[in-house]
């Protein structure tokens, strides 16, 4: 299996170093074995406001031996990444994460280094630091004051990164490049990926694209995983992930379904699809595999002509034929249909506190229980479970809303849920905080 790690597109812009001797100010962390890229785990000496320095630390994101950026508060996250390097003289920064230099660093310099509007030198900017010492913007006034404060909005960042892939999968005749993206409210970090199926992380198990956005080669088949982080380390909710089946140019596209299998609370009409002109779908809704004829026909199974309707259960399997071209693989899709909710929570109640709501209850024995959606109002009850504010989902028993205005009333409506969304008609509870 092939496929290329990736380079952002910012640091392709670097250009050669020269050797700088024995600088102190980053105890050579511009320098790795070649002497031509950064070493990672340097420390760097940077100008602080009002005459004060700030000890920070160049970083390797993808572990690839080279600094991608620096971190200025110790966590081990670069918080501003390198983008370029002019020979000899200065370092782009990065400290949005748009990929274009903001600032640039003076890597020539002994002892402490410097930080300029311009990529010429002129203004120089200075790092700021709050009463516990951590940086949290830049200066370029030179008043002390941070007049950019991006690293105390990173700092402050407590909202998840989430990610896009611009390749929805599947079965394609040759090698595809997909490439991942990251949004975050403040600053992206990066993503970590694996083509193996395992989890990725960013400490070791798969590679690492730095800062928005990469591209990845895929030339077989492969489950591509992936999970964002933004520059506070806040993680994406989940593990996101992508197959592909590289078929060669010689064998017909694998079917694909639409909705997706699933648990569905209305009937499904299922549509089925081959990216191949002029394929043949054959299909079996009976737990049996179909298969094609030489001729590129359906030897066993239905031709498939117009969407299948589901009404109760099923297991549809498909292949697709074509003559002149080797069958697709057989691929199957399973849909249950489930109008029925779940019942009530059990025995809700609520317990007020200082600013808060202790709310409990039993759950309902349904099987295919998937959660029980909390939802509040002021001044009336929720009359469904999109009336309102939704205060949790998760599968539990109790939950204690918090950050409440004492002297409200808050009224509450529990709504139990299954795996088809279907809802229960909800059961209600106020309290008072005091």
């Amino acid at each position: 299996m092939k496929f290329r790690k990736h380079t952002s597109a910012g640091l392709l812009a670097f250009l050669s170093l020269v050797k700088f001797g024995s600088c102190t100010g980053f105890q050579d962390a511009f320098h790795d074995a070649s002497g031509v890229a950064f070493r990672s785990n340097a420390l760097i000496y940077l100008s602080g406001a009002c005459g004060s320095k700030v000890t920070a630390r160049a970083i390797d994101l993808n572990g690839d031996g080279i600094a991608d950026g620096i971190d200025l508060n110790g966590d081990g996250i670069a918080e501003v990444r390198y983008i370029l390097i002019i020979e000899g003289q200065l370092v782009g920064l990065d400290s949005n994460g748009d990929g274009q230099s903001d600032y640039y660093m003076n890597v020539g310099l002994n002892d402490v280094l410097k930080i300029y509007m311009q990529a010429s030198g002129g203004q120089e900017v200075l790092l700021t630091t709050d009463a516990a010492g951590q940086v949290n913007g830049f200066d370029i006034t030179g008043d002390c004051v941070a007049n950019n404060t991006i690293i105390a909005d990173i700092r402050a960042d407590t909202t998840l990164p989430t990610s896009s892939a611009d390749s929805p999968g599947g079965a394609f005749n040759g090698s595809q490049t997909v490439t991942l993206t990251c949004s975050d409210n403040v600053v992206c970090n990066g993503i970590a990926y694996t083509i193996d199926g395992s989890d990725p992380s960013f400490s070791g198990n798969g590679n690492v694209i730095v800062g928005v956005s990469g591209s990845i080669i895929i030339s077989e088949a492969v489950t591509l995983r992936w999970l964002a982080r933004d520059a506070n380390g806040n993680l994406e909710a989940s593990i996101q992930s992508r197959s592909f089946d590289i078929l060669g140019v010689n064998v017909a596209l694998t079917p694909t379904f639409s909705p997706v299998l699933g648990y569905y609370n209305t009937p499904q009409n299922i549509a089925l699809s081959s990216a191949t002109p002029g394929a043949t779908i054959c299909y079996t809704t009976s737990a049996t595999t179909p298969s094609c004829t030489s001729a590129g026909s359906c030897a066993f199974g239905a031709t498939y002509s117009a969407a299948i309707s589901v009404t109760t259960a099923a297991i549809i399997q498909a292949i697709a034929c074509k003559a002149g071209l080797s069958d697709s693989p057989s691929v199957s899709s399973a849909y249950a249909i489930d109008a029925t909710p779940p019942g009530n929570a059990i025995s809700f109640a609520a317990t007020p506190g200082p600013t808060q709501v202790s709310l409990s209850w039993a759950n309902p024995s349904d099987t295919d229980l998937q959660g029980i959606k909390l939802v509040r109002k002021t001044g009336s009850y929720p009359a469904s479970h999109t009336d309102g504010t939704v205060v949790s989902t998760a599968l539990v028993t109790s939950f204690v809303d918090t950050g409440l205005t004492n002297g409200t009333q808050y009224y509450y409506t529990a709504f139990a849920f299954d795996a088809a969304s279907n809802f229960a008609a909800g059961v209600q509870v106020t309290a008072t905080p005091n």
